[in-house]
């Protein structure tokens, strides 16, 4: 049996980086998986999302490699990449995309495990 739990808390618009710095702080000190795709990367918008963490690139694991229309043959591969680490969060970044690969995430480890959602 599965339990499916949306986020309790989502930041939409102006400032809504200012909370991802407590969220990770709430979420203890398990590893950050940031999904998310190329373009943005390429504009900037990671850059800005790590800057206001307070945090260092090196303390998240970006899967970048989210295409539009995602297929089941990259969604097994950031699945693998979960399986691989002690995340402790998980945040989509972007449009339909990567929040598509990222919400199944969660499938692959028990809710038992701490994963949050972002």
């Amino acid at each position: 049996m599965y339990t499916i739990l949306t986020p309790p808390q989502i930041e939409i618009g102006s400032g809504s980086l200012i909370s991802l710095k407590e969220v990770i702080a709430f979420c203890g000190t398990g590893r950050v998986l940031i999904v998310t795709d190329k373009g943005i990367c390429q504009a900037g918008i990671l850059d800005r999302v790590i800057t206001a963490t307070g945090k260092s690139i090196n303390d998240f694991y970006i899967f970048d490699r989210v295409l539009p229309n995602p297929d089941i043959p990259i969604m097994e591969e950031c699945g693998q990449v979960v399986e691989s680490d002690d995340f402790a969060l998980i945040i989509g970044l972007g449009g339909g995309s990567p929040m598509d690969v990222a919400r199944p995430l969660l499938f692959f480890r028990p809710m038992e495990a701490g994963l949050n959602l972002f």
